[in-house]
């Protein structure tokens, strides 16, 4: 893929060193080439970034791999089929040179000005989705433009300067870095494809959880992950009680006095495991059923995506001491997460 022309934005020659990021996004903004200036408070000391946008066209392939005559457009196309966005993101970099310009393979912490620059393309997705409402437009993940960006520095005090790129990813669309999921697996998904075996509800939920964490959606990730212990907590004080020989409407009736009634009263009383006190039951009142009432109940209109992980974290402890589920079990350590806001 052709790499964009080096240029230095007019008006940013203040700064000694500049960091670009260069991504390829998988949809196109519909805004004229130029540049955006963007702040975001928390990333990169609160120094604003310039985001330098352009289109692309293409002609892809359609059914039985017929090629349209010429260019075409796609009503709502996030994929970017026929249209896409290129990014460059220009920031001030903070951080003290200790290295020569030349050898630029040695870029300190490109990775997280990667991730800063992720940051301020989200602030600007966010705000022209909200003012055009194309709502289809997605909020970025690494996983989306990983494979096609390259990061550079360059110093505004050279007389000529040159932007050297250093690609992030390979160049081109992961395709097999993967292994194969292990045999025990294979047979599992074979096994449960036949059966119709129930997926829990709560596992699609902590799953979702963690992908909405990582795709840049923290408030949705905790909601999702209080959701998913308040299905465990209600079929524990539901088997409690059917062991105990009550009818299927008197469960119904307990099940519908509220959850924190279902904890206080019948989860905790009667299964003495998740007491006031505690400590797990604690970290999780504290850090993941306050912040979803907040959300939910306009306290609080978002979250920052440290909540969010330690709201995700404190439920699946939780769940751990209640049922013996690993806490680890949504995030093996192959699989990191990508810290966005």
């Amino acid at each position: 893929m052709q790499q964009p022309a080096f240029a230095i934005p007019v008006g940013w020659r203040d700064e000694r060193y500049l960091v670009a990021v260069w991504y390829v996004l998988p949809f196109s903004l519909y805004l004229p080439y130029g540049h955006y200036e963007v702040t975001v408070s928390q990333v990169n000391d609160g120094r604003p970034a310039l985001i330098q946008l352009d289109k692309r066209t293409r002609r892809p392939e359609i059914a039985f791999g017929m090629v349209p005559p010429g260019k075409g457009e796609k009503w709502r196309d996030a994929g970017g089929k026929f249209r896409y966005s290129t990014a460059i993101v220009w920031m001030p970099y903070t951080d003290e040179i200790t290295f020569d310009l030349r050898h630029w393979v040695d870029f300190a912490h490109r990775e997280q000005y990667a991730l800063y620059a992720l940051q301020y393309l989200n602030r600007l997705v966010r705000v022209y989705r909200f003012v055009t409402a194309d709502y289809y437009i997605p909020r970025l993940s690494m996983e989306d433009v990983d494979s096609y960006f390259g990061v550079g520095l360059a110093d505004t005090a050279s007389t000529r300067p040159k932007m050297e790129w250093l690609p992030m990813g390979r160049g081109e669309p992961n395709v097999n870095l993967l292994p194969d999921k292990p045999p025990s697996q294979l047979r599992e998904i074979r096994k449960m494809l036949l059966s119709e075996a129930p997926i829990p509800d709560e596992e699609e939920l902590l799953m979702s959880a963690r992908a909405l964490l990582d795709s840049g959606s923290p408030r949705l990730a905790v909601l999702d992950a209080q959701t998913a212990f308040e299905v465990i907590v209600k079929r524990l004080v539901a088997t409690h009680y059917r062991g105990l020989g009550s009818t299927n409407e008197e469960i119904q009736d307990i099940l519908e006095c509220g959850f924190s009634n279902l904890l206080d009263h019948h989860l905790s009383p009667k299964l003495e495991r998740f007491d006031k006190g505690m400590p797990v039951r604690d970290d999780y009142w504290a850090k993941a059923y306050i912040p979803r009432c907040d959300l939910v109940h306009g306290e609080k209109t978002d979250i920052t995506h440290e909540e969010a992980e330690q709201a995700i974290r404190s439920v699946e402890e939780a769940l751990e001491y209640l049922t013996g589920r690993p806490r680890a079990k949504t995030r093996p350590p192959h699989h990191p997460g990508i810290r966005l806001t």
